[in-house]
């Protein structure tokens, strides 16, 4: 299986790359707020146990889609620039490695501008996402913009005017996929 992994801060078009990206592949999406929404209905966000639960379950799920046979998955995520997200994603790279796939990198980097103007697009209300331009700059202002994942394999690019399909159609290029 071929696993990618699309991050950036949140209203940066990840997961619209991600499905423009398996319009063109073939490859299923894995939308991290699958997993946020169905644990808000039993646990605490706000908790740790919340976190290690989330974790696990996401670890399992692709451990068991790369033993499958799946052509590839497409992963969403945001990173912080905090050293137990870089991990998780270490550990789902190891997993997919592990189970003879592949795993690609992407960093999707967008201007501070154009996530404040996609913040409140509707779709992202209905995910439980940050929606509202206060909350997205109190995010910025404790964690960053733009932050960078160390992986060689690396793959930026700058999606504030560029569009989801063209986006997609890079990485497809990109990765020979």
């Amino acid at each position: 299986m071929k696993l990618i992994l699309i991050y950036a801060p949140p209203a940066s078009g990840k997961l619209t790359v991600a499905n423009q990206l398996s319009k063109l592949t073939g490859f299923k999406v894995f939308h991290s707020h699958i997993i946020n929404d169905m644990l808000d209905e039993f646990l605490n966000s706000e908790t740790s146990y919340y976190w290690k639960v989330n974790t696990d379950l996401k670890l399992k799920i692709i451990d068991a889609l790369s033993k499958s046979k799946l052509k590839g998955l497409i992963l969403t995520t945001v990173y912080i620039g905090k050293k137990d997200i870089f991990r998780l994603a270490k550990k789902i790279k190891n997993i997919v490695i592990k189970n003879k796939g592949d795993f690609y990198s992407v960093r999707l980097e967008t201007d501070k501008s154009t996530i404040l103007k996609r913040v409140t697009n509707k779709s992202r209300k209905s995910y439980g996402k940050i929606s509202s331009k206060k909350e997205l700059i109190n995010y910025i202002n404790k964690y960053g913009l733009n932050n960078i994942m160390p992986f060689k394999n690396l793959f930026t690019i700058n999606n504030t005017k560029t569009s989801a399909k063209e986006v997609a159609k890079q990485i497809k290029e990109h990765y020979h996929l």
